[in-house]
């Protein structure tokens, strides 16, 4: 595993060390000013999203997240001394759910309705709810949960003209989720896309299987894969120095929550209804077929036109098995290695996934 991987799972830890933290103090806060509860439910969702994020790409089983797989090792309290970061066991997956759903399920009860820019509130709570929903296959409550979002009209699509501007500007009026990055805290997204022309690494590049993927007049196609120098990178990070925002959950991923939610349960007008707002907002006719199975097909392609470049892709191939489209032929790599380093410092007790 590269540096740079291990790096950003140990952030995960990081983070989930710092809601421990939280968790375990903001009751003690002397301040009739303080809420503990929206305090606490920031930091639960924090470490519900880190872990989340682990099991997606460490956990589950190599057809899905049938709560029946391999889960990562939990830390519910804080790290405060030596021994409490002593090496754990692998918890099942289904103990790293019921940890995951707890957490997220005491942010929707105690979250305020808004909390400023860039922080967890209510809806962002409910939305990352509706997305876990729909990893586990749980239709009616995906469905449900993206309705209550997209009920509140607090959140509406930019035209498909202004499009680019999701990602040019900051804080739109389509963003759920969005993290905040400046002068001072930046990132580096820009840079391992862009050449050295611009300043960066040439590390990524949109892929012609993505350009390809555009039907003819998709208003995101320039914004997805560009073709003027420099060629075949995306418009969504364009701010090498850092200061570009990061997309976590927007108003468009909650359409197509519904839609596909919908479709599985066999209601084709409000899976259609759902698609389609997407497809028009595109420039794109609307798609017309009423079989179920050519309609989820048609949500799953939208979903990876409509989020390339924002990091939702891998969670659709983990929940949908399409490991082909991406080139992958050998089952167990559905699970990615858990870093080497992780499993020798432990001695033993942290265990590598099957096939590495």
């Amino acid at each position: 595993m590269t540096a740079k991987f291990l790096k950003g799972v140990l952030e995960c830890y990081t983070g989930i060390n710092r809601a421990n933290n939280v968790i375990a103090s903001a009751s003690g806060v002397d301040d009739p000013s303080f809420n503990v509860n929206n305090a606490i439910g920031e930091a639960r969702l924090l470490r519900g999203f880190h872990y989340f994020n682990l099991l997606s790409l460490f956990g589950g089983t190599p057809t899905g997240f049938n709560q029946n797989g391999v889960g990562i090792p939990l830390f519910d309290s804080p790290t405060l001394s030596s021994a409490d970061a002593e090496a754990k066991p692998r918890s099942s997956e289904s103990e790293v759910w019921a940890l995951i759903l707890s957490d997220i399920d005491f942010a929707i009860a105690n979250l305020n309705e808004n909390n400023g820019v860039g922080r967890a509130n209510k809806n962002v709570a409910r939305a990352l709810k509706a997305r876990m929903h729909l990893v586990r296959r749980e239709y009616a409550q995906a469905e449900a949960l993206a309705t209550e979002v997209i009920a509140t009209n607090r959140y509406t699509l930019l035209t498909g003209a202004n499009y680019r501007n999701i990602f040019l500007n900051k804080n739109s009026s389509e963003t759920i989720w969005e993290l905040q990055f400046d002068v001072n805290t930046t990132n580096s997204i820009a840079f391992f896309y862009y050449p050295p022309a611009n300043g960066g690494r040439n590390e990524i590049t949109a892929s012609a299987a993505l350009r390809d993927l555009h039907e003819a007049g998709d208003l995101r196609l320039p914004i997805n894969v560009t073709t003027s120098v420099p060629l075949n990178k995306t418009l969504k990070y364009t701010r090498v120095a850092g200061e570009d925002n990061v997309q976590i959950i927007r108003l468009a991923e909650m359409y197509l929550t519904r839609a596909e939610a919908a479709a599985q349960q066999n209601k084709v007008d409000e899976a259609l209804a759902d698609l389609n707002i997407i497809r028009t907002r595109a420039g794109l006719a609307p798609f017309t077929s009423t079989d179920t199975k050519d309609i989820v097909a048609a949500i799953l392609k939208e979903r990876t036109i409509e989020f390339a470049h924002e990091g939702l892709r891998w969670l659709d191939i983990r929940r949908t098995g399409d490991f082909s489209s991406v080139g992958i032929t050998q089952e167990f790599r559905a699970l990615l290695p858990i870093p080497e380093r992780e499993v020798d410092t432990s001695k033993g007790i942290i265990v590598q996934n099957a096939g590495y």
